[in-house]
């Protein structure tokens, strides 16, 4: 558009320079006020444009196509490298109200991010924190743990007679196997507890080998299969049993116990764990959070060196399982249940972010076009992923990160 003021301003300055020249050489009446008028007029016209050009050059557009493009094949840049070869600051959204942020809308601006991206975003929302998948352990208070249960109950614990016409009784300082009678202790004590990642192909291998099993002994009576005990990746599984990593004490209460297994938990690097004694609850008993570890080094999560951050951290740590490997025990709820059965972790989240350029393009520069310019880049755990724009001449062979939308 400039080019078009600086011609229109110099060519008609350039008629009324000539028109003056001609006037001065004519004889007879003649207004020589008429043409300096005009070439005044027109020179400030074309010196105006030149002004716009001048402006124009020594302030280059930074979002423009070659930046953009640059990008092409350069995933996984963290925040401050992307900022660094965008060459400009990102816009600020923490400051703008409702009617401002829809500037910003996606779908109006015709961006596309990925699913995992958008997904965790509400409307107005450009950036969401990891969360670590978890799972709950109850430890649920032993006969021992009553003062006031001096009868029956504390002779069958003393016994170890602990079942009756309402089931097995939880005996803390029992053994958490089913003993050579079959007597099952509902205690703490050889108490195995594993985490892993299944398997998937060998698990069900290991199914039809146990529906063929089950199939072959239709027919027996006295034929009983154990909890299923999922196969895990290899190098994916880690224990944490009593008498190794944490050790019960005579009359623990529930409360401490917890906490021993939360600590012992702890220790280990791809999990961090905590209890809390809910003493409010009916029947007094110890909620134990394990969730999976961010950090794998003794750093707080921000000063996690790249090599040290946990694989299964945030999304991916909704694959991890747990099980109670020392099979039913009323003194232990993994998850919901009693029964010993695999049961996995859930609530894991990856960060992510949206990050916005925006560049306005001035009407009065070198080029015709007046479209204003908007570049977004979505990082998913802190790396981008995506990068799509408005407003930037490109073909969609041209774009260096082709967001694939999903068949729904």
């Amino acid at each position: 558009m400039v080019y078009l003021i600086i011609g229109f301003g110099g060519l008609f300055a350039l008629f009324w320079v000539l028109a003056l020249l001609f006037a001065t050489r004519t004889v007879g009446e003649r207004s020589l006020g008429i043409p300096g008028f005009w070439i005044v007029i027109f020179g400030a016209i074309a010196g105006f444009g030149l002004s716009k050009f001048s402006e124009a050059t020594s302030n280059p557009e930074k979002l423009v196509k070659g930046t953009y493009t640059s990008f092409k094949g350069q995933e996984g840049l963290k925040y401050d490298e992307i900022v660094s070869k965008m060459g400009v600051e990102p816009v600020d959204l923490s400051g703008m109200d409702e009617e401002e942020l829809k500037a910003f809308d996606l779908t109006a601006n015709r961006i596309k991010m990925p699913g995992e991206i958008t997904g965790r975003l509400a409307p107005g929302i450009f950036e969401a924190d990891r969360q670590d998948a978890e799972i709950a352990i109850e430890i649920f208070p032993g006969i021992e743990n009553y003062e006031a249960d001096t009868g029956a109950s504390k002779r069958k614990a003393q016994n170890k007679s602990l079942k009756d016409e309402n089931g097995p009784s939880v005996l803390l300082g029992s053994n958490a196997l089913v003993d050579e009678k079959a007597r099952q202790g509902h205690g703490l004590v050889d108490l195995k507890i594993r985490f892993f990642i299944e398997d998937s192909e060998a698990t069900e291998a290991l199914k039809e080998t146990r529906k063929q099993e089950r199939e072959e002994n239709k027919d027996n009576d006295k034929f009983e299969q154990g909890v299923l005990q999922p196969v895990a990746v290899s190098g994916m599984e880690w224990f944490i049993t009593e008498g190794v990593e944490w050790t019960y004490e005579d009359n623990m209460t529930a409360a401490q116990a917890a906490e021993a297994i939360a600590k012992a938990i702890d220790a280990m690097p791809e999990f961090s764990a905590a209890y809390e004694l809910d003493e409010d609850a009916l029947i007094p008993n110890s909620d134990l959070s394990v969730k999976v570890a961010y950090c794998l080094a003794d750093k707080k999560d921000d000063d996690c060196p790249e090599d040290k951050i946990n694989p299964m951290s945030g999304d991916a740590g909704n694959k991890m399982r747990a099980q109670i490997m020392t099979g039913d025990n009323e003194a232990v709820r993994l998850g919901r249940q009693t029964d010993g059965s695999a049961q996995q972790f859930f609530g894991g989240a990856d960060e992510v972010q949206i990050v916005f350029w925006q560049e306005d393009e001035p009407f009065l520069d070198d080029d015709f076009n007046s479209t204003p310019r908007l570049i977004v880049a979505g990082l998913l755990r802190q790396k981008l992923v995506a990068l799509d724009q408005s407003g930037l001449p490109m073909s969609e062979e041209e774009e260096p990160m082709p967001v694939i939308e999903e068949e729904s």
